[in-house]
């Protein structure tokens, strides 16, 4: 059960804000209900301190999950009650770092998951039997991309990876020199928008490279002249013309899709996650922030700074902004005025925000505990 910050029993675990807040809230604290709990990891007990990093995948129109998780293993479930509709555990014989640290990618008749070994496993969506192996040079650690036939995936030796879907046979590569200075463990998430595929490299290089043939079409710096640490991890956010994106030392940036160029930049450090909502750009910085930003003005319209916590994730909801803390609570926060509204801690953390379908919502917490959440709006406030 969500609690409010205002009653008594969530006082001891309240973050410090960032300012006082002296505007009210727009909305009241969601009611956030848990219709169903399961676990993941057999006879696991209740403290075992495994970190997951897969998010649910919800396939709309089936009404099942895909997961997987930090031991290999990757599951269909039914949505509505977390039935376990099929489990894969994962081999090969690379080596035994079988753990999936990105979400899987769902195709119509396909699965295919990622792992830390660097092997990319597709699965048959209807019973989860292996159909394939391919072997990336390293450790694939951000979302892979599926369009036009192909699976896109990007790994932690600086290598773009296309695949043929059906059966992976590779088409094509495009690599960077990996940096011989400092770089955040991990690769990158490629983002396919028509013919162009986005994806960022340790360098501080966001590229566009063509989806049939991997050529370059345009490479912009985001390191902002930064010694080490440049990455650029996350994920692009497609918005018109213009994309966001993240490096680790250098900020936050719109870029325009067309050419690369930079149109602005913030300089928020270490950013983990984004969403963008009407117009609002949501991050979390692993310094310990949360932070809302216009993106016409570029000014920020709230932040808040985590006491003890690190923020790892954020999805939005209506008016309400779900942040994700490693070692603590789910965090709500009103996302008009960055009000922190209720958390809820019913595991060991989490390193991912909930996945949403309308009220619906799916997270997986540490531990590997599965759980399904159905939320609806408190009432509203009146602005005055």
């Amino acid at each position: 059960m969500f609690c409010a910050l205002a009653s008594s029993g969530c006082a001891k675990n309240t973050p410090a804000r960032t300012a006082t807040f002296k505007a009210k809230p727009l909305s009241l604290p969601p009611r956030v209900d848990t219709r169903w709990r399961v676990a993941l990891h057999p006879s696991v007990p209740w403290d075992y301190k495994v970190q997951e990093f897969s998010r649910p995948v919800f396939m709309e129109g089936r009404e099942s999950l895909i997961i997987g998780t930090s031991e290999g293993r990757v599951f269909r479930v039914r949505a509505g009650n977390g039935e376990r509709m099929w489990a894969t555990t994962l081999e090969s014989d690379r080596d035994d770092e079988l753990r999936v640290h990105a979400e899987p990618t769902v195709g119509e008749k396909i699965v295919w998951v990622p792992t830390l070994s660097g092997t990319i496993h597709a699965l048959r969506l209807s019973d989860g039997k292996p159909l394939w192996e391919y072997e990336a040079e390293d450790a694939v650690e951000g979302r892979m991309a599926f369009a036009e036939g192909r699976i896109i995936a990007a790994d932690s030796r600086e290598v773009l990876h296309a695949l043929d879907a059906e059966t992976g046979k590779r088409l094509w590569r495009y690599s960077r020199q990996l940096p011989e200075a400092f770089t955040i463990k991990g690769g990158g998430s490629p983002v396919v928008d028509g013919q162009a595929v986005y994806t960022g490299f340790a360098d501080g290089v966001l590229t566009a490279v063509q989806i049939d043939t991997g050529e370059l079409l345009w490479a912009t710096d985001l390191g902002d002249d930064r010694p080490e640490f440049t990455d650029v991890d996350l994920p692009v956010i497609l918005d018109g013309e213009r994309m966001f994106a993240a490096s680790y030392a250098g900020g936050i940036h719109s870029v325009s899709r067309e050419d690369g160029a930079i149109e602005w930049r913030i300089p928020i450090e270490a950013v983990s996650e984004m969403a963008l909502d009407r117009g609002v750009l949501y991050a979390v910085s692993a310094q310990g922030r949360a932070v809302a930003i216009d993106t016409e003005t570029r000014k920020q319209i709230w932040g808040f700074r985590f006491k003890g916590d690190t923020p790892v994730g954020v999805s939005v909801r209506g008016p309400y902004v779900f942040v994700a803390t490693s070692a603590g609570p789910m965090h709500v926060f009103d996302a008009a005025t960055g009000y922190p509204l209720s958390k809820w801690a019913p595991s060991t953390g989490f390193n991912n925000a909930p996945t949403f379908d309308g009220a619906r919502a799916w997270v997986l917490s540490n531990g590997g505990y599965l759980y399904g959440v159905d939320v609806s709006r408190g009432a509203a406030r009146s602005s005055r």
